[in-house]
Formats: C-alpha cells, sequence, structure tokens
C-alpha cells in the first residue's frame, strides 16, 4: 500500500471509530504531522490532502 493511502485509511478509520474532530495524524514511520480537511457526515466521508 502506498503511503498517502495507508495514512489517508487510517484516518478515516480512526475518526469513524472515535468520533474525534480531529483532522490530522502522526506518521511514525515520517515522523511528521499530516493534515487533512474535508468532512464526515453520516453517509458521506470527503477528505482532501491540506
Amino acid at each position: 500500500m502506498k503511503d498517502n493511502t495507508r495514512r489517508v485509511v487510517a484516518f478515516v478509520a480512526g475518526r469513524l471509530i472515535s468520533g474525534s474532530e480531529a483532522w490530522s495524524i502522526y506518521d511514525c514511520e515520517e515522523s511528521r504531522t499530516c493534515r487533512f480537511s474535508g468532512s464526515v457526515d453520516d453517509g458521506a466521508v470527503v477528505i482532501l490532502d491540506g
């Protein structure tokens, strides 16, 4: 799996499971915080690399 895909999948899964309002995820492999924008609603998830 490509790094960008892995980060987005981890972010969306974490956001949906936790119900968090966070818009970033820390990538341990690259030692950096990756920020996202978009919307997460009951019927749709729209995530943009921000």
